[in-house]
């Protein structure tokens, strides 16, 4: 999980100057006035030049290095705003802040309304900072992301590779420091000055401002770790895909037994995503979503929730709901309403009544007699008189039906002698907007009927598919099989016959060798007596 913060190396807050008063014994006979007059001079002076420090540093950041980075290649055009928001803006205002307070010592002690030029400035002052805190989540992300280049700029420029981000992070630092040099304001000036309840004032509205630029800091890290992380469990489409944030913090789940539950409720335009921190902080799991259409928002009437509201709906359980602070509370009952009205207004924005195939929608019935329902171009043509017979178990689904229905007179439908009362509009117009609401219920069954036989008939057809493909892939299996046995029957066949052939050769031609050595031996012997034969003839 990364980390969004800024590492402050700037200094510290000042503290309160070194007051000494201009006589000892000016003191010792209790020239009080003059004293405090003394100190609330001194603390008036280290206001304005600390005002001054701040305005140079900011000067020098952006002549020096935020200038030059923009006509670098470093960053792209949307990376650059990304890392310095409304830096620009902030110091033309610091500037024109410190204008006024150098004005304020022209004039004499005790006409100078150092709380009232605070008070004066408040409003842009706290606009321009919650942007600038808004933004910081993406101006740390570009930072760590373009780490090496931004460092090795920053050397080339002579500065260290922290000064970049130590000089961002000037403007909360002074921000932090307005209440403290205000009270400490307050505290050296007289009881009949005519700026003293302007500068009572300022402490709180500058405390509330530091507090409110800090809230929405943590609020935007929060939101940059929830969008950038991987959600455990998460399901459905990619929460990037829900739109942008509108608002998020950290609350408690009530249950009906008293049991508090931590989770992060996330909401965007169109639904409430409902998340829980994982075990030791290590990430974040999905609890569930509420869609924002048919949720109703109320405060919390039970005495053991502070600072509650409860969330109710046609398809949920109550959920009661505690925030951290009543400010909290407030907010998330404001932007549910909003968001919730603007979602209605959504959905009622076609111009065709149109019904929900799975719900149908059945939005404000209270208000129903005096709204005028839309309606489609075959009923603005013709309207027919409603009777007990229009109750039918479901609409036609054809309009060519509907217009034969419209065509016939409704007097055909009474027996002979009833007489009709005269027609009531208001009535008249009562009933037929419940007869569309049974209209609606029954073509909602219907269509729900038609769906569930498709359905059916689609998981029928695939378990068919499903057999064949089995019965196909056993045959082949099988042949196969038999193909492999075969082969093999054949090999050791022809390996068994050509062991055959080959011994049956082999005998064969030893029977001829001994043959032939028979015949040989038989010759040679039969030769040996005829020469011993002839040679004994001759020797008689």
């Amino acid at each position: 999980m990364i980390k969004l913060s800024f590492d402050y190396f700037s200094d510290s807050v000042s503290s309160p100057p070194k007051l000494t008063p201009p006589d000892n014994k000016a003191a010792t006979e209790g020239n009080t006035r003059e004293n405090v007059q003394f100190y609330h001079n001194v603390v008036l002076e280290n206001v304005i030049e600390t005002e001054e420090k701040h305005v140079g540093e900011m000067r020098t950041l952006l002549q020096k290095y935020i200038r030059p980075l923009k006509n670098n290649n470093i960053l792209s055009q949307t990376e650059f705003n990304q890392l310095t928001g409304n830096l620009e803006e902030i110091f033309a205002f610091q500037q024109k802040f410190l204008t006024s307070l150098q004005e304020v010592t022209k004039n004499s002690p005790p006409q100078r309304r150092m709380g009232g030029v605070f008070i004066e400035h408040a409003p842009t002052l706290k606009e321009l900072y919650l942007v600038y805190c808004a933004n910081h989540p993406s101006a740390v992300a570009v930072l760590q992301a373009k780490k090496e280049e931004l460092g090795k700029f920053m050397e080339y420029l002579g500065a260290g590779a922290m000064t970049l981000t130590t000089n961002l992070s000037k403007p909360f630092t002074r921000l932090d420091k307005y209440p403290s040099l205000l009270k400490e304001l307050e505290t050296h000036i007289e009881e009949g000055h005519v700026d003293r309840g302007d500068t009572q004032r300022a402490i709180a509205v500058y405390r509330d401002i530091s507090n409110s630029c800090t809230e929405v800091r943590k609020r935007k890290e929060m939101e940059y770790e929830i969008i950038h992380s991987t959600i455990k469990g998460w399901e459905g489409e990619e929460i990037t895909q829900l739109g942008d944030v509108v608002h998020l913090s950290q609350v408690k789940l009530i249950a009906q037994t008293g049991e508090r539950s931590d989770r992060v409720f996330v909401l965007f335009q169109n639904v409430l995503v409902m998340l829980s921190l994982g075990p030791r902080l290590s990430g974040y799991h999905y609890e569930g979503q509420l869609p924002l259409s048919g949720l109703t928002v109320n405060k919390s009437e039970l005495e053991n929730v502070a600072h509650g509201f409860e969330i109710t709906g046609n398809m949920i359980d109550k959920i009661t709901v505690s925030c951290s602070s009543k400010n909290d509370a407030s907010h998330w009952l404001q932007v549910l309403r909003s968001q919730i009205k603007q979602t209605q207004m959504v959905r009622l924005k076609p111009q065709s009544l149109q019904i929900s195939s799975s719900q149908p929608s059945i939005s404000m019935l209270s208000q129903a007699k005096t709204a005028k329902m839309m309606q489609s171009p075959l009923q603005n043509k013709m309207y027919k008189t409603w009777s007990m017979s229009c109750l039918r178990p479901a609409p036609p689904m054809r309009p060519s039906a509907s217009e034969r229905d419209a065509l016939k007179s409704p007097r055909s439908g009474r027996k002979p002698g009833m007489r009709r009362k005269p027609d009531d509009p208001v009535k008249s117009e009562d009933d037929q907007i419940i007869l569309r609401v049974i209209e609606a219920y029954c073509t909602s069954a219907k269509t729900r009927q038609t769906v569930n036989s498709y359905i059916t008939l689609c998981h029928l057809f695939f378990f068919i598919f499903v057999l064949l493909l089995f019965y196909l892939l056993h045959f082949c299996f099988c042949f196969l099989l038999f193909c492999f046995f075969f082969v093999l029957f054949l090999f050791f066949f022809f390996v068994l016959l050509f062991l055959f052939l080959s011994l049956f050769f082999v005998f064969l031609f030893c029977f001829f060798f001994l043959f032939l050595s028979y015949f040989l031996l038989s010759c040679s012997i039969f030769l040996f007596f005829f020469l011993f034969v002839f040679s004994h003839h001759i020797s008689f």
